[in-house]
Protein backbone atom coordinates (compact mmCIF):
# COMPACT_ATOMS: atom_id res chain seq x y z
CA UNK A 1 0.00 0.00 0.00
CA UNK A 2 1.42 3.40 -0.95
CA UNK A 3 0.46 6.72 0.52
CA UNK A 4 1.81 9.88 -1.11
CA UNK A 5 1.67 13.49 0.04
CA UNK A 6 3.30 16.42 -1.78
CA UNK A 7 3.71 20.13 -1.18
CA UNK A 8 3.96 22.68 -3.98
CA UNK A 9 3.46 26.44 -3.64
CA UNK A 10 1.99 25.98 -0.18
CA UNK A 11 -0.76 23.58 -1.34
CA UNK A 12 -0.99 19.90 -0.35
CA UNK A 13 -1.60 17.13 -2.81
CA UNK A 14 -4.41 14.72 -1.99
CA UNK A 15 -3.31 11.48 -0.41
CA UNK A 16 -3.54 8.40 -2.68
CA UNK A 17 -3.30 4.76 -1.73
CA UNK A 18 -1.79 2.11 -4.02
CA UNK A 19 -1.60 -1.58 -3.18
CA UNK A 20 1.81 -3.28 -3.11
CA UNK A 21 2.76 -6.61 -4.72
CA UNK A 22 5.83 -8.12 -6.42
CA UNK A 23 8.75 -6.49 -8.24
CA UNK A 24 11.89 -8.52 -8.88
CA UNK A 25 14.95 -7.23 -7.13
CA UNK A 26 16.81 -7.66 -10.38
CA UNK A 27 14.47 -5.14 -11.95
CA UNK A 28 16.68 -2.30 -10.81
CA UNK A 29 20.03 -3.93 -11.51
CA UNK A 30 20.12 -3.17 -15.22
CA UNK A 31 19.13 0.48 -14.95
CA UNK A 32 21.54 3.29 -15.62
CA UNK A 33 23.21 4.91 -12.63
CA UNK A 34 24.12 8.04 -14.57
CA UNK A 35 21.77 10.14 -12.52
CA UNK A 36 22.67 8.72 -9.12
CA UNK A 37 24.30 11.96 -8.19
CA UNK A 38 22.03 14.90 -8.05
CA UNK A 39 23.03 18.52 -7.75
CA UNK A 40 21.82 19.11 -4.22
CA UNK A 41 22.16 22.86 -4.63
CA UNK A 42 19.57 22.74 -7.41
CA UNK A 43 17.26 20.14 -5.72
CA UNK A 44 13.90 21.61 -4.98
CA UNK A 45 11.85 18.58 -3.86
CA UNK A 46 12.30 15.98 -1.10
CA UNK A 47 10.85 12.46 -1.45
CA UNK A 48 10.33 10.67 1.87
CA UNK A 49 9.42 6.98 1.78
CA UNK A 50 8.24 5.06 4.84
CA UNK A 51 7.93 1.25 4.80
CA UNK A 52 5.48 -0.26 7.31
CA UNK A 53 3.83 -3.60 8.01
CA UNK A 54 0.08 -4.14 7.88
CA UNK A 55 -0.24 -2.79 11.43
CA UNK A 56 1.65 0.40 10.58
CA UNK A 57 4.91 -0.59 12.30
CA UNK A 58 8.12 0.62 10.59
CA UNK A 59 10.30 -1.90 8.74
CA UNK A 60 14.03 -1.93 8.03
CA UNK A 61 15.42 -2.86 4.65
CA UNK A 62 16.35 -1.12 1.40
CA UNK A 63 14.54 1.17 -0.98
CA UNK A 64 15.27 2.66 -4.39
CA UNK A 65 13.65 5.56 -6.22
CA UNK A 66 13.61 5.51 -10.03
CA UNK A 67 12.92 8.32 -12.44
CA UNK A 68 10.20 6.85 -14.65
CA UNK A 69 10.77 9.24 -17.51
CA UNK A 70 14.35 8.16 -18.19
CA UNK A 71 14.59 4.96 -16.07
CA UNK A 72 17.54 6.29 -14.10
CA UNK A 73 18.03 5.23 -10.50
CA UNK A 74 17.88 8.28 -8.24
CA UNK A 75 19.53 6.37 -5.44
CA UNK A 76 19.38 3.35 -3.14
CA UNK A 77 18.84 3.97 0.58
CA UNK A 78 18.83 1.97 3.77
CA UNK A 79 15.60 2.40 5.71
CA UNK A 80 16.27 3.82 9.16
CA UNK A 81 14.74 2.76 12.48
CA UNK A 82 11.60 4.66 11.56
CA UNK A 83 11.39 2.72 8.29
CA UNK A 84 12.24 5.90 6.32
CA UNK A 85 14.56 7.01 3.57
CA UNK A 86 14.73 10.34 1.69
CA UNK A 87 15.78 11.54 -1.76
CA UNK A 88 16.14 14.99 -3.24
CA UNK A 89 15.11 15.59 -6.84
CA UNK A 90 15.15 18.69 -8.96
CA UNK A 91 12.50 17.77 -11.49
CA UNK A 92 8.79 17.30 -11.27
CA UNK A 93 7.23 14.32 -12.94
CA UNK A 94 6.49 10.63 -12.54
CA UNK A 95 8.72 8.45 -10.40
CA UNK A 96 8.56 4.91 -9.00
CA UNK A 97 10.17 3.07 -6.15
CA UNK A 98 11.14 -0.40 -4.99
CA UNK A 99 11.37 -1.67 -1.40
CA UNK A 100 13.21 -4.93 -0.74
CA UNK A 101 15.55 -6.90 1.53
CA UNK A 102 13.00 -6.88 4.36
CA UNK A 103 13.13 -10.35 6.00
CA UNK A 104 9.76 -12.12 5.84
CA UNK A 105 8.24 -9.64 3.37
CA UNK A 106 7.67 -9.58 -0.35
CA UNK A 107 9.12 -6.82 -2.46
CA UNK A 108 7.01 -3.79 -3.29
CA UNK A 109 4.32 -4.01 -5.96
CA UNK A 110 4.55 -3.43 -9.68
CA UNK A 111 2.29 -0.41 -9.24
CA UNK A 112 4.66 1.83 -7.28
CA UNK A 113 4.56 4.91 -9.46
CA UNK A 114 3.92 8.34 -7.96
CA UNK A 115 3.87 11.93 -9.11
CA UNK A 116 6.25 14.59 -7.80
CA UNK A 117 5.29 18.24 -8.01
CA UNK A 118 6.57 19.23 -4.59
CA UNK A 119 7.87 17.61 -1.42
CA UNK A 120 6.35 14.10 -1.46
CA UNK A 121 5.73 11.58 1.32
CA UNK A 122 5.16 7.91 0.42
CA UNK A 123 4.01 5.15 2.76
CA UNK A 124 4.53 1.60 1.46
CA UNK A 125 2.53 -1.08 3.30
CA UNK A 126 4.44 -4.30 2.74
CA UNK A 127 2.98 -7.78 2.33
CA UNK A 128 4.35 -10.80 4.14
CA UNK A 129 5.82 -13.66 2.11
CA UNK A 130 2.92 -15.95 3.01
CA UNK A 131 0.28 -13.41 1.99
CA UNK A 132 -0.16 -15.13 -1.34
CA UNK A 133 -0.71 -18.45 0.42
CA UNK A 134 -3.38 -16.71 2.48
CA UNK A 135 -5.29 -16.15 -0.77
CA UNK A 136 -5.49 -19.91 -1.28
CA UNK A 137 -8.16 -22.12 0.23
CA UNK A 138 -8.24 -25.84 0.87
CA UNK A 139 -11.03 -27.72 -0.88
CA UNK A 140 -11.64 -31.29 0.30
CA UNK A 141 -13.65 -33.57 -1.98
CA UNK A 142 -15.26 -36.71 -0.57
CA UNK A 143 -16.58 -39.33 -2.99
CA UNK A 144 -19.13 -41.92 -1.85
CA UNK A 145 -21.25 -44.51 -3.61
CA UNK A 146 -25.01 -44.96 -3.55
CA UNK A 147 -24.69 -46.84 -0.23
CA UNK A 148 -22.75 -43.95 1.35
CA UNK A 149 -19.54 -45.99 1.36
CA UNK A 150 -16.27 -44.20 0.48
CA UNK A 151 -14.98 -44.71 -3.05
CA UNK A 152 -11.21 -44.91 -3.42
CA UNK A 153 -9.18 -44.43 -6.62
CA UNK A 154 -11.74 -42.02 -8.06
CA UNK A 155 -10.13 -39.31 -10.19
CA UNK A 156 -11.18 -35.82 -9.12
CA UNK A 157 -10.62 -32.73 -11.28
CA UNK A 158 -11.28 -29.12 -10.33
CA UNK A 159 -11.91 -26.84 -13.31
CA UNK A 160 -12.89 -23.21 -13.60
CA UNK A 161 -16.65 -22.95 -14.12
CA UNK A 162 -18.16 -22.55 -17.59
CA UNK A 163 -15.59 -24.66 -19.38
CA UNK A 164 -12.45 -23.12 -17.91
CA UNK A 165 -9.04 -24.65 -17.36
CA UNK A 166 -8.33 -27.55 -15.03
CA UNK A 167 -6.43 -26.20 -12.04
CA UNK A 168 -6.11 -29.33 -9.88
CA UNK A 169 -6.44 -33.09 -10.21
CA UNK A 170 -5.88 -36.14 -8.03
CA UNK A 171 -7.19 -39.54 -6.89
CA UNK A 172 -9.18 -40.23 -3.74
CA UNK A 173 -7.64 -42.27 -0.95
CA UNK A 174 -9.21 -45.25 0.82
CA UNK A 175 -11.45 -42.85 2.74
CA UNK A 176 -12.75 -41.47 -0.55
CA UNK A 177 -11.17 -38.03 -0.02
CA UNK A 178 -8.67 -35.79 -1.80
CA UNK A 179 -7.71 -32.17 -1.05
CA UNK A 180 -6.40 -29.25 -3.11
CA UNK A 181 -5.20 -25.72 -2.32
CA UNK A 182 -6.83 -23.31 -4.76
CA UNK A 183 -7.66 -19.64 -5.02
CA UNK A 184 -11.14 -18.28 -4.37
CA UNK A 185 -13.54 -18.61 -7.29
CA UNK A 186 -16.29 -20.58 -8.99
CA UNK A 187 -15.41 -24.16 -9.91
CA UNK A 188 -16.79 -27.44 -11.21
CA UNK A 189 -15.69 -30.62 -9.42
CA UNK A 190 -15.66 -33.57 -11.83
CA UNK A 191 -15.30 -37.18 -10.66
CA UNK A 192 -14.49 -40.18 -12.88
CA UNK A 193 -14.26 -43.82 -11.87
CA UNK A 194 -13.73 -47.06 -13.78
CA UNK A 195 -16.98 -48.53 -12.49
CA UNK A 196 -19.16 -45.62 -13.56
CA UNK A 197 -20.33 -44.51 -16.99
CA UNK A 198 -19.48 -40.88 -17.51
CA UNK A 199 -18.38 -38.40 -14.86
CA UNK A 200 -20.31 -37.14 -11.86
CA UNK A 201 -19.94 -33.43 -11.21
CA UNK A 202 -21.01 -30.63 -8.93
CA UNK A 203 -20.42 -26.87 -8.78
CA UNK A 204 -18.83 -25.16 -5.81
CA UNK A 205 -17.93 -21.65 -4.71
CA UNK A 206 -14.59 -21.37 -2.92
CA UNK A 207 -14.25 -18.15 -0.95
CA UNK A 208 -12.08 -17.18 2.02
CA UNK A 209 -11.81 -20.47 3.83
CA UNK A 210 -11.76 -24.24 3.64
CA UNK A 211 -14.51 -25.88 1.61
CA UNK A 212 -15.89 -29.44 1.81
CA UNK A 213 -17.53 -30.99 -1.23
CA UNK A 214 -19.38 -34.31 -1.37
CA UNK A 215 -19.98 -36.20 -4.63
CA UNK A 216 -22.07 -39.37 -4.90
CA UNK A 217 -21.29 -41.97 -7.55
CA UNK A 218 -23.97 -44.40 -8.67
CA UNK A 219 -21.79 -47.45 -9.22
CA UNK A 220 -24.80 -49.56 -10.21
CA UNK A 221 -25.02 -47.77 -13.55
CA UNK A 222 -21.65 -49.08 -14.58
CA UNK A 223 -22.28 -52.82 -14.59
CA UNK A 224 -24.21 -55.17 -16.81
CA UNK A 225 -24.96 -58.58 -15.30
CA UNK A 226 -25.43 -62.03 -16.82
CA UNK A 227 -26.39 -65.12 -14.82
CA UNK A 228 -25.85 -68.79 -15.71
CA UNK A 229 -28.35 -70.76 -13.67
CA UNK A 230 -28.32 -74.57 -13.18
CA UNK A 231 -31.40 -76.40 -11.81
CA UNK A 232 -32.35 -80.02 -11.39
CA UNK A 233 -35.38 -81.85 -12.83
CA UNK A 234 -37.50 -80.39 -10.03
CA UNK A 235 -36.39 -76.81 -10.72
CA UNK A 236 -34.25 -76.66 -7.59
CA UNK A 237 -30.81 -74.97 -7.73
CA UNK A 238 -27.80 -77.24 -8.11
CA UNK A 239 -24.82 -76.15 -6.05
CA UNK A 240 -21.21 -76.90 -7.05
CA UNK A 241 -22.01 -77.73 -10.68
CA UNK A 242 -19.02 -77.07 -12.99
CA UNK A 243 -19.77 -74.48 -15.65
CA UNK A 244 -17.38 -73.84 -18.54
CA UNK A 245 -17.40 -70.37 -20.07
CA UNK A 246 -15.75 -69.22 -23.29
CA UNK A 247 -15.32 -65.44 -23.12
CA UNK A 248 -15.50 -63.48 -26.39
CA UNK A 249 -12.54 -63.80 -28.72
CA UNK A 250 -11.11 -67.01 -27.25
CA UNK A 251 -9.76 -69.82 -29.43
CA UNK A 252 -10.40 -73.46 -28.50
CA UNK A 253 -9.22 -73.98 -24.93
CA UNK A 254 -7.47 -70.62 -24.81
CA UNK A 255 -9.08 -68.34 -22.28
CA UNK A 256 -11.77 -70.75 -21.12
CA UNK A 257 -12.94 -70.38 -17.56
CA UNK A 258 -14.49 -73.00 -15.29
CA UNK A 259 -16.68 -71.94 -12.40
CA UNK A 260 -18.82 -73.78 -9.90
CA UNK A 261 -22.36 -72.70 -9.18
CA UNK A 262 -23.06 -71.08 -5.82
CA UNK A 263 -25.75 -72.01 -3.31
CA UNK A 264 -28.33 -70.44 -5.61
CA UNK A 265 -27.13 -72.60 -8.49
CA UNK A 266 -25.68 -69.55 -10.24
CA UNK A 267 -22.52 -68.32 -11.90
CA UNK A 268 -22.60 -64.51 -12.20
CA UNK A 269 -20.76 -62.53 -14.89
CA UNK A 270 -20.44 -58.74 -14.54
CA UNK A 271 -19.40 -56.51 -17.41
CA UNK A 272 -18.40 -52.87 -17.53
CA UNK A 273 -21.17 -50.95 -19.26
CA UNK A 274 -20.42 -49.00 -22.41
CA UNK A 275 -22.83 -48.18 -25.22
CA UNK A 276 -26.42 -49.45 -24.83
CA UNK A 277 -26.31 -51.19 -28.21
CA UNK A 278 -23.27 -53.32 -27.36
CA UNK A 279 -23.84 -57.03 -26.72
CA UNK A 280 -21.18 -59.39 -25.40
CA UNK A 281 -21.65 -63.09 -26.13
CA UNK A 282 -20.36 -65.95 -24.00
CA UNK A 283 -20.42 -69.64 -24.97
CA UNK A 284 -21.42 -71.73 -21.97
CA UNK A 285 -21.31 -75.50 -21.41
CA UNK A 286 -22.83 -77.57 -18.61
CA UNK A 287 -22.70 -81.39 -18.83
CA UNK A 288 -22.28 -81.34 -22.62
CA UNK A 289 -25.14 -78.91 -22.98
CA UNK A 290 -24.14 -75.73 -24.79
CA UNK A 291 -25.83 -72.34 -24.83
CA UNK A 292 -24.91 -68.76 -25.68
CA UNK A 293 -25.36 -66.01 -23.12
CA UNK A 294 -25.69 -62.53 -24.57
CA UNK A 295 -25.16 -59.70 -22.08
CA UNK A 296 -26.31 -56.24 -23.06
CA UNK A 297 -23.68 -53.84 -21.80
CA UNK A 298 -26.33 -51.46 -20.54
CA UNK A 299 -27.39 -51.97 -16.94
CA UNK A 300 -30.79 -50.41 -17.63
CA UNK A 301 -31.75 -53.55 -19.61
CA UNK A 302 -31.63 -55.50 -16.38
CA UNK A 303 -30.08 -58.90 -15.76
CA UNK A 304 -29.76 -61.37 -18.62
CA UNK A 305 -29.66 -65.07 -17.79
CA UNK A 306 -29.57 -68.53 -19.28
CA UNK A 307 -30.80 -71.71 -17.53
CA UNK A 308 -29.48 -75.26 -17.72
CA UNK A 309 -31.56 -78.17 -16.43
CA UNK A 310 -29.65 -81.28 -15.37
CA UNK A 311 -30.75 -84.66 -14.09
CA UNK A 312 -29.69 -85.41 -10.55
CA UNK A 313 -29.41 -88.82 -8.88
CA UNK A 314 -28.07 -90.45 -5.73
CA UNK A 315 -24.56 -89.84 -7.01
CA UNK A 316 -25.32 -86.12 -7.24
CA UNK A 317 -26.15 -86.16 -3.56
CA UNK A 318 -29.69 -84.88 -3.99
CA UNK A 319 -31.49 -88.02 -2.80
CA UNK A 320 -32.35 -88.19 0.88
CA UNK A 321 -30.09 -90.23 3.09
CA UNK A 322 -33.07 -91.02 5.37
CA UNK A 323 -34.46 -93.51 2.82
CA UNK A 324 -31.19 -95.43 2.84
CA UNK A 325 -31.16 -95.64 6.62
CA UNK A 326 -34.78 -96.69 6.65
CA UNK A 327 -34.21 -99.50 4.12
CA UNK A 328 -31.25 -100.79 6.04
CA UNK A 329 -33.25 -100.80 9.20
CA UNK A 330 -36.07 -102.72 7.53
CA UNK A 331 -33.67 -105.34 6.23
CA UNK A 332 -32.18 -105.82 9.66
CA UNK A 333 -35.56 -106.06 11.27
CA UNK A 334 -36.85 -108.62 8.78
CA UNK A 335 -33.71 -110.73 8.70
CA UNK A 336 -32.71 -110.86 12.33
CA UNK A 337 -35.37 -109.96 14.77
CA UNK A 338 -38.71 -111.34 13.65
CA UNK A 339 -37.75 -114.27 11.43
CA UNK A 340 -34.91 -115.49 13.59
CA UNK A 341 -36.91 -115.50 16.78
CA UNK A 342 -39.91 -117.08 15.04
CA UNK A 343 -37.90 -119.97 13.55
CA UNK A 344 -36.29 -120.79 16.87
CA UNK A 345 -39.62 -120.86 18.56
CA UNK A 346 -41.04 -123.29 15.94
CA UNK A 347 -38.10 -125.64 16.31
CA UNK A 348 -38.53 -125.72 20.03
CA UNK A 349 -42.21 -126.53 19.59
CA UNK A 350 -41.41 -129.36 17.17
CA UNK A 351 -38.87 -130.80 19.53
CA UNK A 352 -41.33 -130.61 22.29
CA UNK A 353 -43.87 -132.38 20.16
CA UNK A 354 -41.46 -135.23 19.31
CA UNK A 355 -40.47 -135.67 22.87
CA UNK A 356 -44.04 -136.16 23.94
Amino acid sequence: MVRTNSESDGTHRRRTILKTGLVAATGVAGLSTASFAQNNENSNYVITLTAVDQDGNPLQGKATVIGSADGDIIGERELDEDGQATWEVSQEGEYSYNVYDIPGYEEASEDTSFEVDGDTDITAEMETEDSQADDENTITVTVRDENDDPVGDANVSVVVSDGGDEIASGDTDSDGTVSFDIESGEYDVIVNHDDVIGPASTSVTVDDGDTDVSVTLDTTNGRATGIIRVVDQNGDPVKGEPVTVWPPGTVEEDGTETHETNADGEVVIELRSFEPTDVTFFDVEVRDQEQTLGIMSDAENGVQETVFEVETSDEDGNDSTDDGDSDAGDDNDEGSTDDGDSDDSDDEDDNCAKAS
